[in-house]
């Protein structure tokens, strides 16, 4: 049986323009979607909301940082299960250790095209990440989950 629920995505970037284009383009695929211009509320919300998928910048102004929202993630025994994708223009190596111990669960580089945000967002899984960004020396390294 095919479920009919839609899908819930929290969208985080501190960049508004971001954050409602991404909206758009998930709502327009069949998704329920909230948008924050900061990590001040999100977890906090996210309780409420119960998201499939956050999509996190990794480098948002202000407090809490990204990191530091998907850590306050990971501490909710409600939340263990919801797909947090961080998205940077930051792909070196040691942000995505960081990100990745923070407890994100996908790990990608902006810009991402529109396919893999919903893509992402509908099946919450790594594979739908993009492959191609990453320099060719990252490449391997970044894409492993260790």
């Amino acid at each position: 049986m095919i479920s009919t629920e839609k899908r819930r995505v929290i969208v985080v970037d501190d960049w508004a323009d971001v954050t409602f284009s991404i909206a758009v383009l998930l709502r327009d695929a069949g998704c329920e979607v909230l948008e924050f211009n900061s990590g001040a509320n999100v977890v906090a919300e996210a309780l409420v909301f119960r998201p499939d998928v956050i999509l996190l910048d990794l480098e948002l102004r202000g407090e809490p940082s990204g990191l530091e929202v998907a850590r306050r993630i990971r501490e909710r025994p409600e939340l263990q299960n919801v797909v947090i994708a961080v998205m940077t223009a930051h792909i070196g190596e040691e942000n995505r250790r960081e990100a990745l111990a923070a407890g994100c669960s996908v790990f990608i580089a902006k810009p991402v095209e529109s396919k893999h945000l919903t893509a992402i967002a509908l099946h919450g899984d790594r594979r739908a990440a993009p492959r191609h960004p990453w320099p060719r020396h990252l490449e391997r390294r970044a894409l492993s989950p260790t």
